[in-house]
């Protein structure tokens, strides 16, 4: 709920609410605007009570103040969002059930995931390149690209309604760019023959045609490996 109020507070605002050229920096911010935190609230972290031990006392910004002129009910809730002891902090569903949102928040509307979450995948990501690729294989299935097997990279103008007259994603930009180095990559190693890279070249230019809408289909580690 922090990052919420974070984002909150810079659609209100439309500046960024906790500016930092450094984590030590940040922190003086945060403490800044939101005042120097008690022990209790800083319990937690050994490091943070010895840090803010050594900073001069600083008083809670007035929300009401700095945020003249939005709806009461918005600082309100933003007050209760960037609150520093997470203990104290409103919750997701408290923060449904707020009056800002008392027009268009319907108790019916909610739904409960069927399963836990699972994050143990996280275990496995030791480096930036890990975290890196792992992220690749969260775009892809959110676009619903990911392990469709026994399919060609692209598809062909049959498909033209998925990317009919609009620009590329970011997301395809970055498919085509990879495509394109793991090409550059084939050639210095001579392992390319010109046939097929006149072939792959061509792919990849009628991927981003507006006319046929080529879109990938299999973007995952093998879909590169058949480059």
């Amino acid at each position: 709920m922090w990052s919420v109020g974070c984002i909150l507070s810079e659609m209100m605002t439309r500046k960024v609410m906790f500016p930092g050229k450094s984590p030590v920096n940040q922190i003086e911010t945060i403490i800044y605007k939101l005042g120097t935190p008690s022990k209790e609230e800083v319990r937690g972290s050994n490091n943070g009570r010895q840090f803010v031990a050594k900073m001069d006392f600083k008083e809670k910004m007035d929300f009401e103040k700095e945020y003249k002129g939005h709806d009461s009910q918005a600082v309100d809730l933003l007050k209760k969002m960037l609150t520093i002891d997470p203990d104290k902090r409103i919750s997701a569903e408290e923060a449904m059930r707020h009056p800002y949102f008392a027009q268009i928040f319907d108790p019916e509307d909610t739904t409960r995931a069927d399963n836990v979450f699972e994050f143990g995948y996280e275990n496995n990501m030791k480096t930036i390149e890990d975290i890196k690729q792992e992220t690749f294989k969260v775009i892809l299935q959110y676009n619903g690209l990911l392990n469709r097997r026994r399919s060609s990279i692209f598809m062909g103008p049959d498909h033209s309604a998925y990317l009919h007259k609009r620009r590329p994603s970011v997301f395809e930009m970055d498919v085509k760019m990879r495509l394109m180095e793991r090409i550059v990559e084939l050639e210095k190693d001579n392992q390319l023959e010109q046939d097929r890279k006149t072939s792959l070249l061509q792919r990849v230019g009628n991927f981003f045609s507006y006319s046929n809408g080529g879109v990938p289909v299999e973007s995952d580690d093998e879909a590169f490996n058949m480059v």
